[in-house]
């Protein structure tokens, strides 16, 4: 991120420190300057250079902002859609995972005093170990399908970025129960205003703290309409649940017909990790044409108005 020196200044505003320099033009510019292309994820000095930037660039990112609308639009629709054009990196990335994941269930499970089956305490490490990086893993695909803003390897942007995600996320828990405690609405509010503080984190190189930020930006006057995503959403997923209850089952009752159930056990747990991240795909899916869509739609809307963009209008991207 470029770290302004003490004596740079806006080159509109020459009272005011500048905070980066214009993707166009290169020329400085203070926080009330700064004008968004949420396509490109790129960020410009004035409205004018945005717009010169376009133009340079051809159809490509009016296309792109368009696809990000319709996303707003209809989010269940085009996530499935980005679900199924996904599918293929998002099996060949995540069953490697899952495969561990699942030898570790099969290797660290012992039967306590009572006759009960349970994971050792290393199985269980590894499971978590393994359930964070793999869920975070699901997140940097779809983003990297959808946005464009991942580049290179999804395994080393991952691992760079999976503490400060993981951060976020605690962050948000904390601060979500806290509200919950007092009376459970504020902690509806809170959890609504921040629930995309993990994509900012993940994929677009925030801090944990900017991250709320830029969150709790984007959605100012959304919470209603993030509620109704939400809820939707929600309904959805039962249908995602249920798919993969059946496979499970259908993997489960395919060991029991060729009558060694207990040789087909790891081939079941592989396959429930890899029904949980393929499941979490779709979820994931939905909420990330839904975001873009969102961050498309209020740069849009602020952009055709008079005046700068500021940082409390609309969410800054890293």
């Amino acid at each position: 991120m470029f770290q302004p020196d003490p004596a740079f200044y806006c080159s509109n505003h020459t009272d005011q420190r500048a905070v980066a320099e214009c993707d166009h033009c290169g020329k400085p510019y203070c926080v009330d300057c700064r004008v968004e292309d949420v396509a490109a994820d790129e960020a410009f000095c004035s409205h004018a250079c945005r717009e010169e930037r376009r133009k340079a660039r051809g159809v490509a990112t009016l296309a792109k902002e368009r696809t990000f609308l319709d996303g707003y639009r209809r989010p269940i629709r085009a996530g499935w859609v980005l679900w199924a054009r996904s599918l293929r990196a998002l099996c060949a990335h995540t069953a490697p995972l899952a495969i561990v994941m699942g030898l570790a269930v099969w290797r660290f499970s012992t039967v306590d005093a009572s006759g009960e089956p349970r994971v050792t305490d290393t199985g269980a490490v590894i499971l978590l170990v393994g359930l964070c990086f793999g869920i975070a893993l699901t997140q940097v695909i779809f983003s990297q399908q959808y946005s464009g803003l991942v580049r290179g390897n999804v395994y080393w942007w991952t691992l760079q970025r999976i503490i400060p995600w993981a951060l976020s996320l605690a962050v948000v828990w904390v601060i979500t129960v806290l509200g919950m405690m007092a009376f459970v609405l504020p902690g509806i509010y809170l959890g609504l205003r921040l629930f995309w503080a993990d994509e900012f984190v993940l994929v677009h190189r925030s801090g944990p703290i900017r991250a709320l930020r830029q969150s709790w930006a984007l959605t100012r006057g959304e919470a209603g309409s993030v509620f109704r995503f939400q809820f939707v959403a929600g309904l959805a997923a039962y249908g995602v649940i249920i798919a993969g209850a059946l496979v499970l089952a259908a993997v489960g009752a395919l060991g029991e017909l060729l009558g060694s159930p207990q040789n087909w056990e790891p081939v079941t747990f592989v396959c429930l990790w890899l029904v949980i991240f393929v499941g979490y795909g779709a979820m994931h899916a939905w909420e990330i044409v839904y975001l873009y869509g969102m961050r498309a739609d209020r740069a849009r809307d602020l952009g055709s108005s008079a005046g700068p963009l500021s940082t409390d209008d609309v969410a800054t991207s890293g």
